[in-house]
């Protein structure tokens, strides 16, 4: 089960990675990555210890693609 759900992660990361690039449905996409991001924060938090996740920068990830995702509108990306 771990196996598995360490491919779905680096799944996960990669594809949200490359809609994020593309800037294909950039506000949903956005949320995702910052829920993402705030998880693996916490777990990371919970097993590694507070420092860990400040050490990765995975904190400013998270507030950063939640910026993005709060943004009025978005210039660059394919659907506006």
């Amino acid at each position: 089960m771990a196996t598995t759900n360490a491919y779905l992660a680096t799944f996960a990361e990669s594809m949200l990675g490359l809609l994020l690039m593309v800037g294909f449905k950039l506000r949903w996409t956005a949320t995702l990555t910052g829920l993402m991001l705030m998880a693996f924060a916490l777990c990371m938090s919970l097993t590694l210890g507070i420092k860990a996740p400040f050490d990765y920068s995975v904190w400013v990830g998270s507030a950063g693609a939640f910026l993005l995702a709060n943004l009025a509108s978005f210039p660059f990306s394919i659907n506006g």
